[in-house]
């Protein structure tokens, strides 16, 4: 398997930041689009620069590249031995990959079967509620803020009628979303009660 320089076909250095991997990718990109630039090696040097932004932009994908070191570029290298032995192959099982499909496999792009993108359920949120004694004994609707990995979101949540204090609500499915197939989260809802200036619980 022959090593590619990504941040070289970039012209970045290596602890460059994703704005300049951005930047240097579009100047790039239209300097030698084939549509525009007439050079013979335009359009190689244009997928190369395309190659070396797909896999710079993604945090996972470019510390698997990291971690392959700094072997010479066109020099041939193998994979790391504990992605090896994670995945049952030896340094000859990859004569056919080359290292874009080498960083997909390796779980950071295209799934390299089931143990690359196991399915895994999402976060469970448990909070607890406070509420009137009235609205303990006749139900109520809350709007609850979940913070998650994409922002924050609203949800509307009924509490039935009859509720006491140190209930347990669940709510199944609506916690964080699962990933790569996996079930959703679930919502636990803690009951209290609100101090009542004319009846007591």
């Amino acid at each position: 398997m022959k090593y590619k320089d990504y941040y070289a076909a970039l012209d970045i250095p290596r602890d460059a930041d994703l704005d300049q991997i951005k930047k240097a990718y579009r100047k790039l990109a239209r300097q030698h689009h084939p549509d525009v630039s007439k050079a013979a090696d335009a359009e190689a040097r244009f997928k190369d620069a395309a190659e070396a932004y797909a896999t710079l932009k993604n945090p996972e994908k470019r510390a698997a590249y990291d971690a392959l070191g700094q072997p010479r570029p066109g020099e041939e290298f193998s994979p790391p031995p504990q992605w090896s032995h994670a995945h049952g192959q030896d340094a000859n099982g990859f004569g056919d990959m080359n290292l874009e499909d080498l960083l997909a496999a390796m779980g950071q792009g295209r799934s390299a079967g089931p143990q690359a993108r196991r399915p895994a359920p999402g976060r469970d949120y448990e909070d607890t509620v406070h509420i009137s004694l009235r609205d303990a004994h006749r139900g109520t609707e809350l709007l609850m803020s979940l913070g998650d990995t994409d922002g924050e979101r609203k949800l509307t949540v009924t509490i039935p009628v009859g509720v006491i204090a140190g209930q347990k609500l669940r709510l199944r499915g609506k916690g964080g979303p699962g990933r790569h197939g996996g079930e959703n989260g679930d919502i636990y809802m803690h009951i209290a009660l609100k101090p009542d200036p004319i009846f007591r619980t």
